[in-house]
């Protein structure tokens, strides 16, 4: 009898003294923009979309039963900031796009995360997060099992109101050139 209680112990102490990467969350991927206002604004968004979404799922995951028998949830999520600068949308409203990455198993190169399982973006002057689901935008509220609410056909689309803004600042170039 002892010795299956000690190799039980000693079969869940893997996971248990598993090492777990919770700054990796925090970290952008990839180089930032030059500007410091710049990686200042993605700092914010970033730490945003940590603990309005990132935060929220991790606590959802550790409720999960070790034996169920729903489907096994990530080891690990990490937020990208996918755009350095913000952009408008057709209402003027400036938002930055984001991309959740997931890990499982206990692989621990970069090659294992599952890239770009979620997307969406996050709107600066508000902080109001959504994702992307199929081919619109909804709060990011239903990841976590809330009952999604319609949201306005501008969110997190890139408007006419930039496009018009560059085009106009381009044919001043050009006639003043």
């Amino acid at each position: 009898m002892l010795s299956l209680a000690s190799s039980a112990t000693a079969a869940e102490a893997p996971s248990i003294t598993r090492p777990t990467k919770a700054t990796e969350a925090s970290k952008p991927t990839r180089p930032t923009g030059d500007s410091a206002t710049t990686t200042a604004v993605e700092a914010s968004a970033l730490a945003i979309v940590n603990t309005a979404l990132l935060k929220p799922l991790r606590e959802r995951d550790g409720k999960q039963e070790r034996m169920s028998r729903a489907a096994p949830r990530p080891r690990q999520r990490r937020a990208r900031m996918t755009s350095s600068a913000p952009v408008l949308d057709s209402k003027g409203l400036a938002f930055l796009t984001f991309a959740l990455d997931q890990q499982h198993g206990f692989a621990s190169a970069d090659d294992a995360w599952q890239r770009d399982v979620d997307v969406g973006c996050i709107y600066v002057d508000s902080g109001a997060v959504y994702v992307q689901r199929g081919e619109h935008f909804a709060e990011a509220s239903t990841l976590l099992g809330k009952k999604p609410r319609r949201v306005d056909d501008h969110v997190c689309i890139e408007g006419a109101t930039q496009a018009a803004t560059t085009t106009t600042t381009s044919q001043a170039q050009t006639t003043a050139g």
